[in-house]
């Protein structure tokens, strides 16, 4: 059992004449939220994971996308896992 929870965000920059496309894209992958962008190519993501490889794999697999142009992480923090539970 996993002991952490990981929450990160990060800026994705793609082509501007493509970012519909980025965002089709990205927003399917597990944990993965678009909060907004603008009409310059920029993306704004977060990402929630129980660990932090799945935070670095999606980030390099955005990173990988014809039209991305970079893909960088803004903020990380980790809590125990059982942080948002009620405590009686």
């Amino acid at each position: 059992m996993n002991e952490e929870y990981h929450i990160s965000s990060a800026v994705v920059m793609c082509n501007p004449d493509r970012i519909t496309e980025v965002i089709d894209q990205i927003s399917g992958l597990s944990g993965l939220e678009v909060h907004g962008f603008n009409p310059e190519g920029k993306i704004v993501i977060s990402i929630e994971s129980e660990m932090r490889n799945n935070i670095v794999n999606t980030l390099e697999d955005i990173g990988k996308l014809e039209a991305v142009l970079s893909s960088n992480l803004v903020f990380h923090q980790f809590e125990p896992a059982n942080a948002n539970e009620e405590v009686s």
